[in-house]
């Protein structure tokens, strides 16, 4: 649980965490027409993704990106998608696919280009020096650094660098969505009890290829950006890493970085209900749907663009439109009652009457020792350490686990009820968050803090000053943190949370934040009711009726430990 030392004073200092130091630059900033077609041209995208590779372990969530950001473009209007999967993306079928791309591109059109698979560095091509003497290779299925013939098997950065400028050269803008990591660091360790992190990066390598790249001193100048009007958005920063996730709501895996740039083009990143999606919305709204749903391990790095063109009509106020909401989605599917265009797809379930939950569950031992938790709202499936449980039990320690991250310690067979609600209500709130969500980070960092530490949470809501903030602990004890009796209403932005200090009982402590512009009484009175009572489940189905439509929801966790 939190607890705010007495001595804490809150600041609403405007400190800026490094990941949302934003350029506020559009993506695209052509208006947009019906359909999500850019207004002056077309829509066009080349999809790869590949699970299966011959000399790596294997992905689990690939080749799923690349099938829903296709669907999620098609959607959108474009009618030129190119999709390739495991095998099918060979360098030579891969480099064709980017050469036509380009040569369909016209003046004023989006092209999209996306990767969802592995990455390596490796040495550095061409002549302009790089301080590491690497650089980054995206690697395609028949990748073999053992291989003379599969170390060729590879994209390098600067030749999607080339490519980038090819399609300005003609007038035309690019999106560049790379799914994979080169080089990463761990934000937090993984639990060995818990499920394996599968990381969409391999080692460095320095064998040689036999490669004569495609790009160009000019591409390396300029890898991995920033272009002129193109955005390059990559899994993850130097601190952090890409694991695959679990959608909320779903089961399987997929990238997070992928799966949020599908969702806004389905059209849940109009945050602002006007039926366009901006850059600003955009690449705020990747960024914080990916860092939710990778447990924090996940900051997508972004590169926008650097100038104008107004020879080509294009503007660069980040407020024009970059891409029309699909029609019958102007809302975007926020939650709240006032939604009248319910959302489709993978948030469809988050709108639908409640129903029995089912979560999968495991023991590190025996498992018989798992009392019947299933109640009402929860229908509990037991399964093994293999089968992707949302939540598992040390019945040696007390610990439990989701994911990768213990949430609850010491707790007995018969406490295990409070987590097993925790976890089906944190999932909840992770759906309804992707349709509209609040800028939120925790400060100093993502990391495991240890006892004494001191915290806190940084919220961004821009003119959404009214808001009510709590915490669901990892045996679902419900607290109200913001506004206590004496507390404003209304909070100045940016706005961080009193210092909360780590102290016993350890695990997660999941702080859900509520943003309007609107006033939240009934909200407030509500989640005041159940104040340090175990209803967390009771605790998002008041956040799902109560949130006025244009509200937005974002949620973060605090790991702690002894």
């Amino acid at each position: 649980m939190l607890h705010t030392p007495p001595s804490s004073v809150q600041s609403c200092a405007a400190l800026l965490l490094a990941a949302l130091m934003l350029l506020g630059r559009p993506v695209w900033a052509a208006d947009a027409k019906p359909g999500g077609v850019p207004a002056n041209g077309a829509l066009r995208g080349l999809v790869i993704g590949v699970n299966a590779y011959k000399a790596a372990a294997p992905l689990r969530g690939a080749v799923a990106d690349a099938q829903d950001l296709s669907a999620a473009l098609r959607s959108a209007g474009a009618h030129d998608v190119v999709l390739l999967a495991d095998r099918e993306a060979t360098r030579v079928v891969a480099l064709e696919a980017l050469a036509g791309v380009t040569g369909r591109a016209r003046a004023g059109d989006l092209v999209v280009i996306a990767f969802a698979g592995l990455a390596s560095l490796g040495p550095q091509h061409g002549r302009v020096p790089r301080s590491t003497g690497l650089e980054t290779a995206y690697v395609l299925a028949g990748y073999d650094p053992a291989d003379e013939r599969g170390r060729d098997e590879k994209l390098i950065d600067t030749e999607f660098s080339h490519v980038v400028h090819q399609i300005e050269a003609k007038g035309a803008r690019a999106l560049l969505v790379l799914d994979a990591c080169g080089e990463t660091s761990a934000v937090r360790e993984a639990d060995p009890r818990g499920n394996p992190l599968v990381m969409r990066g391999l080692p460095p390598t320095q064998t040689p290829d036999r490669l004569a790249p495609v790009s160009d001193d000019d591409d390396a100048r300029a890898t991995p950006g920033p272009f002129a009007r193109s955005t390059v958005m990559l899994a993850c920063d130097e601190g952090s890493s890409a694991p695959e996730v679990t959608p909320p709501g779903g089961e399987g895996w997929r990238g997070a970085l992928s799966y949020a740039v599908a969702r806004s083009f389905e059209g849940h990143g109009d945050l602002n209900q006007d039926g366009v999606i901006s850059g600003d919305e955009f690449v705020g709204y990747v960024r914080q749907v990916a860092y939710q749903l990778s447990a924090q391990r996940q900051i997508v790095l972004t590169f926008e663009p650097s100038g104008t063109a107004q020879a080509d009509g294009f503007a660069e106020a980040s407020s024009r439109a970059i891409v029309a909401v699909p029609k019958g989605s102007s809302t975007a599917g926020a939650p709240g009652t006032g939604n009248a265009n319910p959302p489709t797809g993978p948030l469809a379930a988050a709108k639908q009457p409640p129903s029995i939950a089912t979560l999968r569950m495991a023991s590190t031992g025996d498992a018989s020792l798992l009392p019947n938790l299933s109640s009402s709202a929860v229908l509990i499936k037991t399964v093994s350490l293999r089968e992707n449980p949302e939540l598992i039990w040390d019945p040696v320690t007390g610990d439990v686990l989701a994911g990768s991250d213990v949430i609850a310690s010491r707790l007995s067979a018969e406490r295990l009820r409070g987590a097993v609600e925790r976890t089906v209500a944190v999932r909840k709130l992770k759906q309804l968050s992707v349709a509209a969500p609040e800028s939120v980070r925790v400060l100093p960092n993502d990391k495991l803090h240890y006892r004494g530490s001191l915290l806190s949470v940084r919220i961004d809501a821009g003119t959404r000053t009214s808001v009510v903030v709590f915490n669901i602990a990892g045996d679902g004890t419900v607290q109200l943190l913001f506004p206590r009796s004496r507390d404003p209403r209304r909070a100045p932005m940016p706005f961080e949370l009193p210092k909360i200090e780590a102290l016993p009982p350890f695990g997660a402590d999941t702080v859900v934040v509520v943003a309007s512009e609107e006033p939240l009484s009934g909200l407030e009175q509500a989640i005041a009711s159940l104040d340090n009572r175990q209803r967390p489940i009771q605790a998002a189905e008041l956040v799902e009726r109560l949130m006025p439509a244009a509200s937005r929801l974002g949620l973060v966790s605090l790991f702690t430990a002894p």
